[in-house]
């Protein structure tokens, strides 16, 4: 996997990127092994988007490797009515996601500034407690009943 950068972690996350920043295989086998893992009882099933690592021939083999995973793929334009983040709690998660930024960006913590004077970006850690904070913030509740509202909507004629 020479394609991805460092990982970074904090208390509760995992954050890898590829090198230019796209989704990709390596990126998508790192995603298996370490999040959804080997370790299942019962069979589960990843219900994600039509984008090419998704549908590769590496990402199915590495899916035929003990995951006891079966995969769905949801046709291009039909995501935002059967994904179930884009469905129901995609939206509240990047508000509270870009709260955070503009608290940043209004606050007085220690920031740093380029020899030029401009801003410099928050470091990559800042930016990865934003989006655990963010996600402690999305009730349960809503992350479940996203689920139950897509498999009605999937079940329509």
């Amino acid at each position: 996997m020479k394609e991805l950068n460092e990982t970074k972690r904090l208390s509760g996350t995992i954050a890898t990127s590829s090198v230019n920043g796209w989704m990709n295989d390596d990126l998508t086998t790192d995603y298996l092994r370490r999040v959804m893992g080997k370790l299942a009882f019962k069979k589960r099933i990843l219900v994600w988007d039509a984008y090419q690592c998704h549908l590769s021939e590496a990402t199915k083999s590495e899916l035929r490797h003990g995951y006891n995973i079966s995969t769905a793929v949801i046709p291009g334009g039909c995501t935002k009515f059967l994904q179930a983040p884009d469905v129901c709690w995609n939206k509240p998660f990047k508000d509270k996601l870009h709260e955070l930024y503009d608290s940043w960006m209004a606050g007085n913590e220690q920031k740093e500034y380029t020899k030029g004077g401009n801003l410099k970006l928050p470091s990559f850690e800042q930016v990865l407690s934003w989006v655990k904070q963010s996600w402690d913030c999305i009730d349960s509740k809503i992350i479940r009943k996203s689920f139950v509202i897509c498999g009605q909507t999937s079940g329509r004629s």
